[in-house]
């Protein structure tokens, strides 16, 4: 177990035994008490760290808080007077938990929370009010809320080199929503609505990119390393269906925000060098060569049938979007929790 969630606990461990020499083990406040420890423990064994912890146990540490808070109310049957651990005990583990961040991601919201920890340790005058303070600020709460929204900020921050825009607007909604999550309802609630959102985004925008480029930008790549019949149907074919079925020309599929977005991050920065070699050393250029090539593929053949301007619309989220302006955009038009359409 962690050292520091070993010191958290055992803090508990003690006020309870406290509690049981002096209400007896068959209180209701102290087998509530001994219970949720037990919970706390069981986690506490399977957490590699504090914040692992304090993540997991974002409802029992408030719940812990308040049995603790029962206990004191309740009448002693025995006349041993319970002894009332100090704030400093029980901010022992926060102490702990504080120096064993490193210091690169100490950000200022986490030690903003952290210091006001410490501030309550100083004005409280025993345990007892220290843990009701910190329960009653939500304290607690803005550790786990705060810990997902700064792992959410590190990634958006990471990914900006990455064709991932669905993520970058996912991450950018748990910024927001973990910064004005006031419960622990609240958290597992946006975490849990926003993840499944973001699977069928990505499931969706992954479908979208082979659909309408990657299957004939394979097969123009194709044709480039073997110029074989079978490898020019393939690229005639490829373009015969994102012409019908899209009613796009290969400069429009180019000139498609998602598109140049995907190429830039993804396959130009792969083939530069090598392109750059040859004398092609823009997308641009390199879109030229292709679009030559894509044309020697269907010269001299039946000409190409375009579907109208029906076929430019893209259905996402039971939710009609053209293909030319809404990608990557429409991501921000993601369902809200809160929105009944």
């Amino acid at each position: 177990m962690d050292d520091t969630v070993k010191m958290m606990l055992s803090s508990y461990e003690s006020g309870i035994q406290n509690y049981r020499k002096s209400l007896g083990d068959d209180n209701a406040a102290v087998i509530k008490a001994v219970e949720c420890f037990e919970k706390l423990k069981a986690i506490g064994e399977s957490s590699k760290d504090i914040m692992e912890f304090t993540g997991k146990t974002t409802d029992l540490l408030p719940e812990m808080s308040k049995l603790f808070m029962d206990l004191y109310n309740e009448k002693p049957v025995h006349k041993v007077a319970p002894e009332v651990p100090t704030s400093e005990k029980m901010a022992m583990a926060y102490h702990m938990s504080y120096n064993s961040i490193q210091d690169k991601e100490k950000s200022p919201e986490t030690c903003k929370v952290y210091e006001r920890i410490f501030e309550i340790e100083k004005q409280s005058e025993n345990g007892l009010q220290f843990l009701r303070l910190i329960t009653e600020e939500g304290l607690l709460i803005k550790m786990s809320s705060i810990s997902l929204m700064e792992t959410s900020q590190r990634l958006l921050q990471n990914q900006q080199d990455v064709s991932l825009p669905q993520m970058d607007y996912y991450h950018q909604n748990m910024i927001n929503e973990m910064r004005e999550a006031k419960s622990t309802a609240e958290i597992d609630y946006y975490s849990n609505i926003r993840a499944d959102i973001s699977y069928y985004e990505n499931q969706w925008d992954t479908f979208y990119l082979i659909v309408i480029y990657v299957n004939l930008g394979n097969a123009i790549t194709s044709y480039m390393l073997s110029r074989t019949e079978e490898n020019r149907q393939c690229v005639e074919y490829s373009y015969r269906f994102l012409a019908k079925y899209f009613g796009l020309t290969y400069d429009e599929l180019m000139a498609l925000p998602r598109i140049r977005d995907y190429f830039n991050k993804m396959i130009w920065v792969t083939i530069r060098e090598k392109y750059t070699a040859m004398g092609c050393d823009t997308p641009e250029k390199y879109f030229e060569s292709e679009k030559a090539l894509l044309m020697q593929c269907i010269d001299s053949r039946a000409p190409i049938e375009f579907g109208n301007e029906n076929r430019k619309m893209l259905t996402f989220f039971g939710k009609q979007y053209h293909v030319r302006n809404e990608v990557p955009g429409l991501y921000a038009k993601a369902p809200h929790p809160d929105d009944n359409g």
